[in-house]
């Protein structure tokens, strides 16, 4: 269910001047706001798509980083392994061609027969042979391991310029996004003037009926209806017990802005969260939803209202549901005032009660 906006316009806020409004241009916008909702639904979905990739896509870029430097590492370390390598077969060869080191080794064919220059010509050979082997094996190692090195590194760049690619239609969407959320405010403040206007010229023509009634020696019918056909509040304007504790709760949430399912303090409610966590301060649970507090709060007279109690409103949107509730704040200046998360782009904020769509009141 769609949690309709509020009606910030009083009946005396659209008087005379504002031209008539039929059904039909109602219902032209409410199809043209439920458009843009679906519209910018459909981007904000997509920014969340396009937020995952460039998560999961930088992730591979870093787990890429992290293969390159240990691949790295292991070159490196190889390097070293390469010139040790070869150090020290140099240097033992050297010690046993010219030191003599070792009792059994390699000195013994230089003992000064005549066969020591063809012996040590054979031990050269296979000293060289040996040392070819071994640097052969490093150099195939190293040269895998570099190979592996520059596909990582290669494949880094792709996943990095990946992520730029999934970067700019994030914000190509934002743009969309922006201008959609633009397209949607502009309708649905349409759409609540249109709504204001249709309640002054029901006002209008209830106002009309009560006077020929009245000339006729009769009295119209009105309050109860469940179809919203109050005209008029009452009751006390001074806060006391739990009522009052809700209140003071709503109150301290004035300039918060409205946001849809919202019902954190500090961050953002809609209307029904502003009224749930409220009265939950005054330890009173309440449901979540405008439908169900109605459903399930005992209902009140709405010329018998105290600060804290909840106004119920119906079918605002189309939707005939009832889909709106606002607190009761009681009369200030003069004015019988209610506190509320109206709609998008608004905050927490008094306005004065409207009638349009009331169906009731009621008080957990």
């Amino acid at each position: 269910m769609v949690i309709a906006c509020a009606l910030l316009a009083g009946a005396g806020q659209v008087a005379g001047a504002a031209p008539k409004v039929t059904p039909g241009q109602i219902a032209n916008l409410q199809h043209e706001r439920r458009v843009a909702a679906e519209q910018l639904a459909a981007l904000l979905q997509r920014s969340e798509r396009l937020s995952n990739r460039y998560d999961t896509a930088i992730g591979a870029a870093q787990e890429l980083k992290k293969s390159i430097k240990a691949t790295t590492a292991k070159v490196n370390v190889l390097t070293l392994e390469v010139a040790a390598d070869k150090a020290k077969l140099v240097t033992d060869a050297v010690n046993a061609y010219v030191l003599g080191q070792g009792d059994n080794g390699p000195t013994a064919a230089f003992s000064g027969n005549s066969l020591a220059t063809e012996v040590r010509r054979t031990y050269e050979i296979t000293a060289a042979g040996d040392l070819a082997a071994e640097s052969a094996a490093y150099s195939a190692s190293k040269d895998q391991l570099t190979a592996n090195l520059a596909a990582l590194t290669t494949e880094r760049t792709a996943a990095l310029a990946n992520a730029a690619a999934i970067k700019d239609l994030a914000v190509q969407n934002a743009q969309a996004e922006a201008a959609a959320n633009a397209i949607y405010a502009t309708v649905s403040t349409r759409l609540r003037t249109a709504l204001a206007v249709q309640a002054e010229q029901i006002a209008q023509a209830r106002a009309a009926a009560a006077a020929k009634a009245a000339a006729g020696g009769s009295t119209p019918t009105g309050g109860g209806g469940g179809s919203g056909s109050y005209t008029s509040v009452g009751g006390s304007s001074s806060p006391s017990g739990q009522g009052g504790t809700a209140l003071h709760a709503a109150q301290s949430q004035l300039g918060v802005p409205y946001v849809w399912g919202g019902e954190t303090p500090g961050q953002g409610f809609d209307c029904s969260g502003l009224t749930q966590w409220a009265w939950g301060q005054a330890g009173i649970s309440i449901p979540r939803v405008a439908a169900a507090q109605w459903q399930a709060l005992p209902h009140v007279s709405v010329q018998k209202l105290e600060p804290g109690d909840l106004l119920f409103y119906f079918n605002l949107d189309g939707d005939f549901q009832v889909d709106h509730v606002v607190m009761y704040a009681g009369t200030i200046n003069g004015v019988p005032t209610v506190i509320q998360a109206p709609h998008t782009g608004a905050t927490v904020s008094y306005s004065p009660v409207w009638f349009f769509g009331l169906i009731g009141a009621a008080r957990p």
